[in-house]
């Protein structure tokens, strides 16, 4: 890709685009992203550029049919790295994003809580913070 499309996929992600820190019931915490948009052709080319998951919504009452792409954790970090140099509303939050990831141990730590729980946590409170 251009510097060109990176630079569209930020002002898109910017407008229709959102960075989560979700803590699942396991206790684990997941960075995840998604673009929602009512135009499928943009959400599937997110799809093939990047992988991920697409998904659609259909009609209902006044509301259009949207679809929406999704990456969590790794993929998701790689993709916000490839635009972040061209994000503007949301580099605070994809910046906040990549310190999460510097946290991140393998699901399967044997069942204890590992120390950067707390830290997680909190970053995912400051991601909520970031989005008032």
């Amino acid at each position: 890709m251009k510097k060109t499309d990176y630079a569209y996929i930020a002002g898109l992600f910017d407008g229709e685009g959102c960075i989560h820190i979700s803590k699942r019931k396991s206790g684990y915490y997941q960075l995840r992203i998604v673009v929602s948009n009512t135009n499928e052709m943009i959400i599937r080319w997110l799809g093939f550029a990047f992988t991920g998951c697409v998904w659609g919504k259909k009609p209902k009452g006044n509301r259009r049919a949207s679809w929406t792409w999704g990456v969590s954790d790794r993929k998701a970090e790689a993709f916000l790295k490839l635009i972040h140099p061209y994000l503007i509303l949301k580099k605070p939050e994809a910046e906040l994003a990549f310190k999460f990831m510097q946290t991140k141990v393998p699901q399967n730590s044997g069942g204890k809580i590992p120390p950067q729980t707390v830290l997680q946590e909190a970053q995912r409170v400051l991601m909520q913070a970031l989005k008032k």
